[in-house]
């Protein structure tokens, strides 16, 4: 019964949220979109998130040493990104209370989630360093084009 009423009360929250969303865009235009929309692209979109939460459900196990079951680490992990887009943006502690009632220590929680934290800028950094690279080697080669060219003339 509990179960039920909560479901209910999730789809009307959405419900609301959608219509707050989208009162002020006439409905036509949300239809048309909705129908110009490549569906395997939609798919595919769907797909990658799903894959992307459950990915780091792993990563935060193994960051635990297996001390929950992957069910229990994505469905934390999700609940955290859940709060996360409430004011106050208190998904992680919302994520170390919630692994403590599974019997995980609250410092090892913690720890984890701010190793996941490191291991996320270590990323951000390597992506960013890869990226600056790439747009000097473009611009090196461009103006190798230009003066190749300039000779040319």
């Amino acid at each position: 019964m509990r179960k039920t009423i909560f479901i209910i009360v999730s789809i009307i929250v959405s419900g609301l949220f959608l219509w707050l969303a989208l009162r002020d865009v006439p409905l036509d235009q949300v239809l048309e979109a909705i129908r110009q929309a490549n569906l395997l692209w939609v798919l595919i979109s769907f797909l990658s998130v799903g894959l992307a939460l459950l990915l780091r459900g792993v990563r935060w196990r193994v960051l635990l040493g297996g001390r929950m079951t992957l069910a229990q680490c994505t469905h934390i992990f999700n609940v955290g990104m859940l709060v996360n887009q409430l004011p106050l943006r208190a998904g992680e502690l919302v994520r170390v209370v919630l692994a403590t009632r599974c019997d995980v220590p609250v410092f090892t929680s913690a720890a984890s989630i701010i190793v996941e934290r490191l291991l996320d800028v270590v990323m951000v950094v390597i992506v960013l360093a890869i990226g600056l690279a790439r747009a000097r080697l473009c611009r090196k080669e461009s103006a190798v084009r230009r003066w190749c060219s300039a000779g040319w003339q």
